[in-house]
């Protein structure tokens, strides 16, 4: 074991998570006693790729590394009736087994076809599947599948802020402790639009578009399917102990097909909200226009297939304000000078002064958001022979969004734009008959930036933001920032919050050995994060009480602030694993094994690197460490033992699972935080 795991390392640094499956099972004879040296063949009809083993002594057998398919599988033995077993459908992280019964072959007897094969999950782990026939005949919110997640048990979907965008939580676990791949490499490398990095820092959360949408990693219709695991799971999943959601896209096959589609909604066939009929304010307008294709089919026959989607959509949303308070109009007339302009980058007021606060009105006003998306993604699908096939896949999304009034005055939009890149290769290789490897590697950019302009809605005069910061910034990487009273609804902001970037590179391998009994799997993982923060480089951020307080007294207080540059902090992942799946008899299958998990404390130069204190036991003693000391040491005895039972008591699909096993978070948490440029 240790001989192939070193070979495997020596081979490249790779990932344990796959997205095929396995098919097990065995061949009776019909006294139930085992058939051994039946030759099966399993066929892929749709890309014309084949497979073939044979039955060990006990008359079991094992076909790993399955590519999501529904395939046929062919039975034969000199002096049996061959048996074939049609829509054999293995979706990904399957590990399925099947029972096989031949007959004594007759005179004349043909091929005996089996429609339907009686399936048997075996795996312990609690899991969700949700192929493309499920999607397309659902209406998705959004045209995004994050709504199918809430489908498994222990799932809660939670709502998204900017410390906290994973969406949702599993078994009351954080929401950044779920983890995302697409064809068998990580998604987590999403960035919040924020200045600070929080979650996203580190890998947290995947890479979702402008809107929180996963059309940014896969377009429903480049969806293949999805399977999200809960609990229990095996080994070869890990790196964070929450949800293991892994996406599979599309491929072409040997039949050319596409499609294309396009989803209208307009407010001509809505009604007005209740709080627009409330604040007696006209229906915003709604039109959301989501269109796009697919289009796949064969490159060359049996050996070259292709994939190609994209997705666009146009939408505006309609919104009703919270009541806000806005300068009165006598406060703008008797104003001066810089005040004067302050006062008047607020919308106009549309009631009258309020009793206690005469310079102040409320305000409240109906709009709408626009937001967009454009997705496209290519894949390509070669076999090199019937025992090598490679692929790759390319994928760019960008998106925005523009709120009004996002944490400021209505007359400010906070414009948000992210863009979501990769490019996936991986090959399977059929080594023999019992030793098969898959390769993956990857490379992911994704972008988050935040900026906020301002226009002249409800009669709002525009700002000079030059004459707002210093004579020697730039008013493309500077803020002005005004707060009252710590409502955000009274903020005036024009400038750039945020520029993130992260970057993503991933190599992830894992190789199969069946031997009788027990399908054994080795695997090693090597992640990559280099993110980027900042994109503002001055501001200058006041506070005062209240509106009134502003007019009567001026700023109270304010900071201003100025950095030099971006920061850039390096995060590094590493994974081992090794486990064991064994069917102990025709009805019990036992998966162990093993996980290490290495995460160090980020690292960078020393400008990226926040100041760390020595000896914190003992406060009055803590003394200040050298700049690019590590947060924290490296731990490196992080090892996760894990054991699942699937019994199936019954000869019917009846499984009882259960598990037990340790799991490791990555460790950074909120440590985003820390890096915060300003």
């Amino acid at each position: 074991m240790t001989t192939l795991l070193l070979t495997l390392l020596a081979i490249s640094a790779a990932h344990a998570q796959s997205i095929t499956a396995s098919l097990s099972g065995s061949v009776l004879d019909p006294q139930d006693s085992a058939v051994a040296e039946a030759k099966l063949t399993l066929h892929d009809p749709a890309k014309g790729l084949t497979r073939e083993t044979l039955t060990g002594p006990t008359g079991a057998f094992v076909f790993t590394q399955l590519a999501p398919a529904t395939y046929h599988l062919t039975v034969e033995k000199p002096g049996f009736a061959p048996a074939r077993l049609d829509a054999l459908t293995l979706n990904a992280n399957d590990q399925r087994s099947v029972r096989i019964t031949l007959q004594l072959a007759t005179r004349g007897e043909t091929l005996a076809v089996t429609a339907e094969a009686p399936l048997v999950r075996e795996s312990p782990a609690v899991a969700t599947t949700v192929d493309r026939r499920f999607i397309e005949n659902l209406p998705l919110n959004g045209r995004s599948f994050q709504t199918l997640i809430n489908l498994s048990p222990g799932v809660v979907i939670t709502a998204a802020s900017l410390p906290e965008n994973g969406q949702f939580s599993v078994n009351g676990q954080r929401t950044g402790s779920n983890y995302f791949t697409v064809d068998g490499v990580s998604a987590n490398f999403g960035l919040p639009f924020a200045t600070s990095p929080y979650e996203g820092a580190g890998g947290g959360t995947p890479s979702f578009s402008a809107s929180g949408g996963t059309s940014a990693l896969a377009s429903v219709d480049a969806v293949q399917e999805f399977t999200i695991q809960t609990s229990t799971y095996a080994p070869e999943y890990g790196r964070q102990p929450g949800a293991q959601v892994a996406i599979v896209t599309r491929s072409g096959t040997n039949q050319i097909h596409g499609s294309l589609f396009h989803y209208l909604r307009n407010d001509k066939l809505d009604a007005n909200s209740w709080f627009g009929n409330f604040n007696n304010i006209k229906r915003p307008a709604l039109r959301q226009n989501d269109f796009g294709f697919t289009a796949g089919g064969p490159v060359f026959r049996n050996r070259t297939f292709f994939f190609a989607s994209y997705e666009g959509l146009r939408l505006r949303q309609p919104v009703i304000s919270p009541v806000v308070r806005v300068p009165s109009l006598e406060a703008r007339a008797n104003a001066t000078g810089l005040l004067k302009s302050i006062l008047e980058a607020y919308p106009l007021p549309v009631a009258a002064p309020l009793p206690d606060a005469p310079l102040e009105t409320p305000y409240v006003a109906g709009y709408s958001n626009p937001a967009t998306l454009n997705a496209t993604s290519l894949r390509l699908d070669h076999s090199l022979t019937n025992r090598f096939q490679i692929f790759g896949r390319y994928n760019y999304a960008p998106s925005e969004t523009r709120e009004r009034g996002r944490y400021a005055t209505p007359s400010f939009i906070a414009v948000l734009p992210a863009k979501t890149e990769t490019l996936t290769t991986g090959a399977t290789m059929l080594l023999s008959n019992s030793l098969n490897n898959e390769l993956r590697f990857n490379w992911s950019r994704a972008a988050a930036a935040q900026t906020y302009i301002q226009d002249t809605f409800g009669g709002a005069k525009l700002l000079s933001l030059p004459s707002l910061i210093a004579p020697t910034a730039d008013p493309a990487t500077s803020l002005y920032y005004l707060s009252i009273g710590g409502n955000d609804e009274n903020t005036i902001t024009p400038g750039t919050f945020s520029n993130n970037t992260q970057r993503q590179i991933n190599f992830t391998d894992t190789l199969s050995w069946n031997r009788g009994a027990h399908a054994l799997k080795f695997g090693a993982d090597f992640r990559r994060l280099t993110p980027s923060f900042g994109g503002r480089f001055f501001s200058n951020s006041l506070t005062a009480p209240t509106i009134t307080s502003l007019i009567t007294n001026g700023v109270a207080s304010g900071t201003t602030s100025q950095v030099a540059g971006y920061l850039r902090p390096s995060y590094q992942n590493f994974s081992l694993f090794a486990q064991d799946a064994f069917r102990a008899t025709a009805r019990l299958t036992l998966t162990y094994g093993l996980r290490w998990e290495v995460n160090p404390a980020p690292s960078g130069d020393d400008a990226s690197l926040p100041g760390v204190v020595q000896g914190l036991a003992n406060p009055a003693t803590a003394t200040l460490a050298p700049r690019g000391t590590p947060f924290y040491q490296t731990t490196y005895n992080n090892f996760a033992p894990r054991i699942g039972v699937a019994y199936r008591p019954f000869q019917s699909n009846t499984v009882i699972r259960a598990g037990l096993g340790l799991f490791y978070d990555l460790g950074y948490g909120f440590a985003g935080t820390a890096l915060t440029p300003t």
